[in-house]
């Protein structure tokens, strides 16, 4: 059963079923969203090692002001920050994609905060520039900071924040792609901070 059947037999049967039956029918549907979710992200994942870069010159801030206003609409209460983004060399469908899994990163674990906040930046890093990612969420420890770009590694649990766990390896092998590197800081209960370079001849 699919999770669409499965919302129709909700929708046209609801009356007639008893709760159990209802509990197991609506885990049936969040269970083939969630396995589609991620038969399409390791797709994804895969797709990108044979993609070529289209580069050409990209303006992070138009992108960033650009994805704010789609999370704002289901995220409401963040208070956002997006300072000047110096334009690079990259391609730019898929820088998209980076500044899209931090930003809905930054977003869903911010989402208890009674003040939630996240600031877009740049930094000078290693005679270079890093663009930054940053939030007052719940952090993680410094410790398993190693495994969290590897493909469906997730440091929280599922059940307390919805993902497949593929989003951080999407980034990491797209900023790799482009010869750049991706890292974070964090503590837990304090936030966290992602970082990412792109060098100028991408």
């Amino acid at each position: 059963m699919n999770a669409h059947l499965a919302e129709r037999l909700l929708e046209y049967d609801r009356d007639n079923l008893s709760e159990t039956a209802k509990r197991h029918i609506e885990l049936i549907a969040r269970s083939s969203l969630e396995s589609t979710a991620l038969v399409t992200d390791l797709l994804n994942f895969a797709r990108l090692g044979q993609e070529e870069l289209v580069v050409r010159q990209v303006d992070p801030t138009a992108i960033v002001r650009s994805l704010r206003s789609e999370f704002e609409e289901s995220n409401p209460g963040i208070r956002w920050t997006v300072n000047p983004l110096p334009q690079c060399e990259g391609d730019p469908g898929l820088l998209k994609i980076v500044f899209t899994n931090l930003l809905n990163n930054a977003c869903k674990f911010t989402a208890a905060e009674p003040e939630p906040s996240i600031e877009v930046g740049v930094v000078d890093f290693d005679a270079s520039r890093a663009y930054y990612v940053r939030d007052n969420g719940v952090g993680f420890d410094m410790a398993q900071s190693d495994r969290m770009f590897d493909v469906f590694e997730r440091l929280h649990r599922p059940e307390d924040y919805p993902g497949t766990g593929a989003g951080l390896a999407i980034v990491r092998r797209i900023v790799e792609k482009h010869g750049g590197r991706v890292w974070a800081e964090s503590e837990i209960d304090q936030g966290a901070t992602f970082f990412f370079t792109v060098p100028s001849d991408a």
